[in-house]
């Protein structure tokens, strides 16, 4: 029965002692090995013990011949059993439908409304953004629920403003901070001298004028904070750790003291010029701070995004790309680069490389910035990324508190990367020893974004996410795989 099957495969079968030598042992913990087996990584002795019960790779009972189906597993008509010939005659009427729109070419768009047509039309040419090439990448199943379906997740009730609200007030209040600090600034004649880049102020915070900064930066968070005019009382607690008190400093004031020291240490050749500079994205802020035409990277790879901070040397020959998070000790890692996983910081490092030769850097160009002669583009190279954290993070014990993370950042002082891609001569930063190696890392990330491409323009959601993901998903109770464990063994069907 399907009842005394499924027991059997879940149970530890104990075998009499004049059994054959081959069966190995009389024990057989019947769940482990089939656990094994799926994961590929049985031992000898368990592949033997598998050998000596076939029965565990029968399928006995619809519910498994669903996942095994489902798991992109073939079906044989000839050889199954003559209880589950209905299931599979249906199975088989499936397979033959997938097989039609599997593929764009086998739909039949005769038979589709209008409206179909051109949904599909508009997605075939759907530009990305990396959020979503990242949530594609985690997790396809959640991606169609949530970008082709918009089924919105779950709201929930909160006492205090969520992660992504105040990590929007804390980007604007910088951002109009910044915009302000250089509307009183005069053109530098260094920029000056480039037409195309006279929107590029360098912004070089004084020691001297701290003071003054900080009233302009407080007053400015207060605004935006009574603009959001969310009542509980958790919310005074809110705003007294980003305004402070007279007894103790804000997170906006030790922000603040972070970036004069870093702008102005000896180390530092880089300053911060554009903010929220958005592309392929209708703008938020100064048009002629953004590029309305997404950035395409590479045959039919089109991005579109928002780049919280862009920085530039003296001689406007590098730049490096930043990004402002509330904490930066959970951050994406140098292995989720190479293996596919994130993209941020390279991709944007490709993209802000073209949209900064094209609008600022092309000495022949039209009024919306769009390059008019190939030829005349004064080139600029990508030095790499950061991360700027509102919050400071401690490493590991004994380490000190940081303010920023470099990643991806040229250092030609680091050593050559380790086996296991990770640099050897530093414990929190990510530093690259020469151009050619981050070129390297940014190629392999765009070789990435086409195989994205042609999975989500394709429609092929199917591929299974990684466990790790599904711990806190809000999609959970929609999700084809939470009841399902892919075999990757040989199963055969019961005679």
């Amino acid at each position: 029965s399907p009842f005394l099957s499924a027991l059997c495969k879940i149970s530890t079968l104990n075998l009499s002692k004049d059994e054959p030598e081959s069966y190995c042992s009389k024990w057989y913990h019947l769940q482990e090995l089939r656990l094994a087996a799926s994961n590929s990584r049985a031992s000898e002795r368990e592949l033997r013990q598998l050998a000596a019960l076939p029965f565990l790779n029968y399928i006995t009972e619809k519910s498994e011949l669903l996942k095994y189906f489902a798991a992109g597993n073939p079906v044989d008509l000839a050889s199954s059993s003559f209880e589950l010939q209905n299931d599979l005659l249906y199975l088989a009427d499936i397979s033959g439908y997938i097989s039609k729109i599997v593929r764009p070419e086998n739909l039949d768009l005769d038979m589709m409304s209008q409206q179909a047509v051109a949904a599909l039309d508009e997605f075939s040419r759907k530009t990305f953004s990396i959020s979503e090439f990242e949530e594609f990448s985690s997790c396809p199943q959640k991606y169609f629920v949530r970008r082709v379906l918009s089924i919105d997740e779950r709201p929930t009730d909160s006492l205090e403003l969520t992660p992504i609200e105040k990590g929007d007030v804390m980007h604007s209040i910088v951002y109009k901070f910044y915009s302000e600090i250089q509307n009183r600034m005069a053109t530098s004649e260094s920029i000056a001298a480039m037409p195309n880049a006279r929107n590029l102020k360098l912004v070089k915070l004084e020691l001297a004028k701290q003071a003054e900064y900080l009233d302009l930066l407080i007053r400015i968070a207060t605004d935006e904070l009574q603009s959001i005019n969310f009542t509980h009382s958790f919310f005074e607690l809110e705003k007294t750790a980003i305004l402070g008190s007279k007894d103790r400093k804000g997170i906006m004031e030790y922000w603040l003291e972070n970036e004069i020291d870093r702008i102005n240490s000896p180390e530092n050749n880089f300053y911060p010029a554009l903010f929220e500079y958005s592309f392929g994205m209708p703008p938020a802020t100064n048009k002629a701070l953004t590029s309305d035409d997404p950035v395409k990277l590479r045959g039919n790879v089109k991005i579109k995004g928002k780049i919280d901070r862009i920085e530039f040397d003296e001689s406007l020959t590098h730049f490096m790309i930043a990004d402002y998070k509330m904490n930066i000790g959970n951050l994406p890692t140098l292995k989720d680069i190479l293996n596919g996983k994130k993209f941020q910081i390279p991709v944007y490092l490709a993209a802000a490389k073209i949209f900064l030769e094209r609008k600022f850097f092309a000495t022949g160009t039209s009024s919306d910035g769009s390059n008019s002669d190939k030829d005349s583009i004064s080139k600029i190279s990508a030095a790499g990324g950061v991360y700027y954290g509102f919050n400071p993070t401690k490493s590991t014990a004994g380490e000190p508190f940081y303010h920023e993370k470099y990643f991806l950042k040229i250092d030609e002082t680091e050593g050559e990367l380790s086996e296991k891609g990770k640099p050897k001569k530093t414990k929190f930063h990510v530093l690259i020893p020469s151009e050619d190696e981050l070129k390297d890392i940014i190629d392999k990330s765009i070789d990435f974004l086409e195989e994205r491409t042609y999975e989500m323009r394709g429609g092929k959601f199917v591929k299974k996410p990684e466990s790790r993901n599904c711990g806190y998903c809000t999609y959970f109770p929609l999700c084809r795989w939470k009841d399902t464990k892919t075999i990757t063994a040989d199963v055969s069907l019961a005679d």
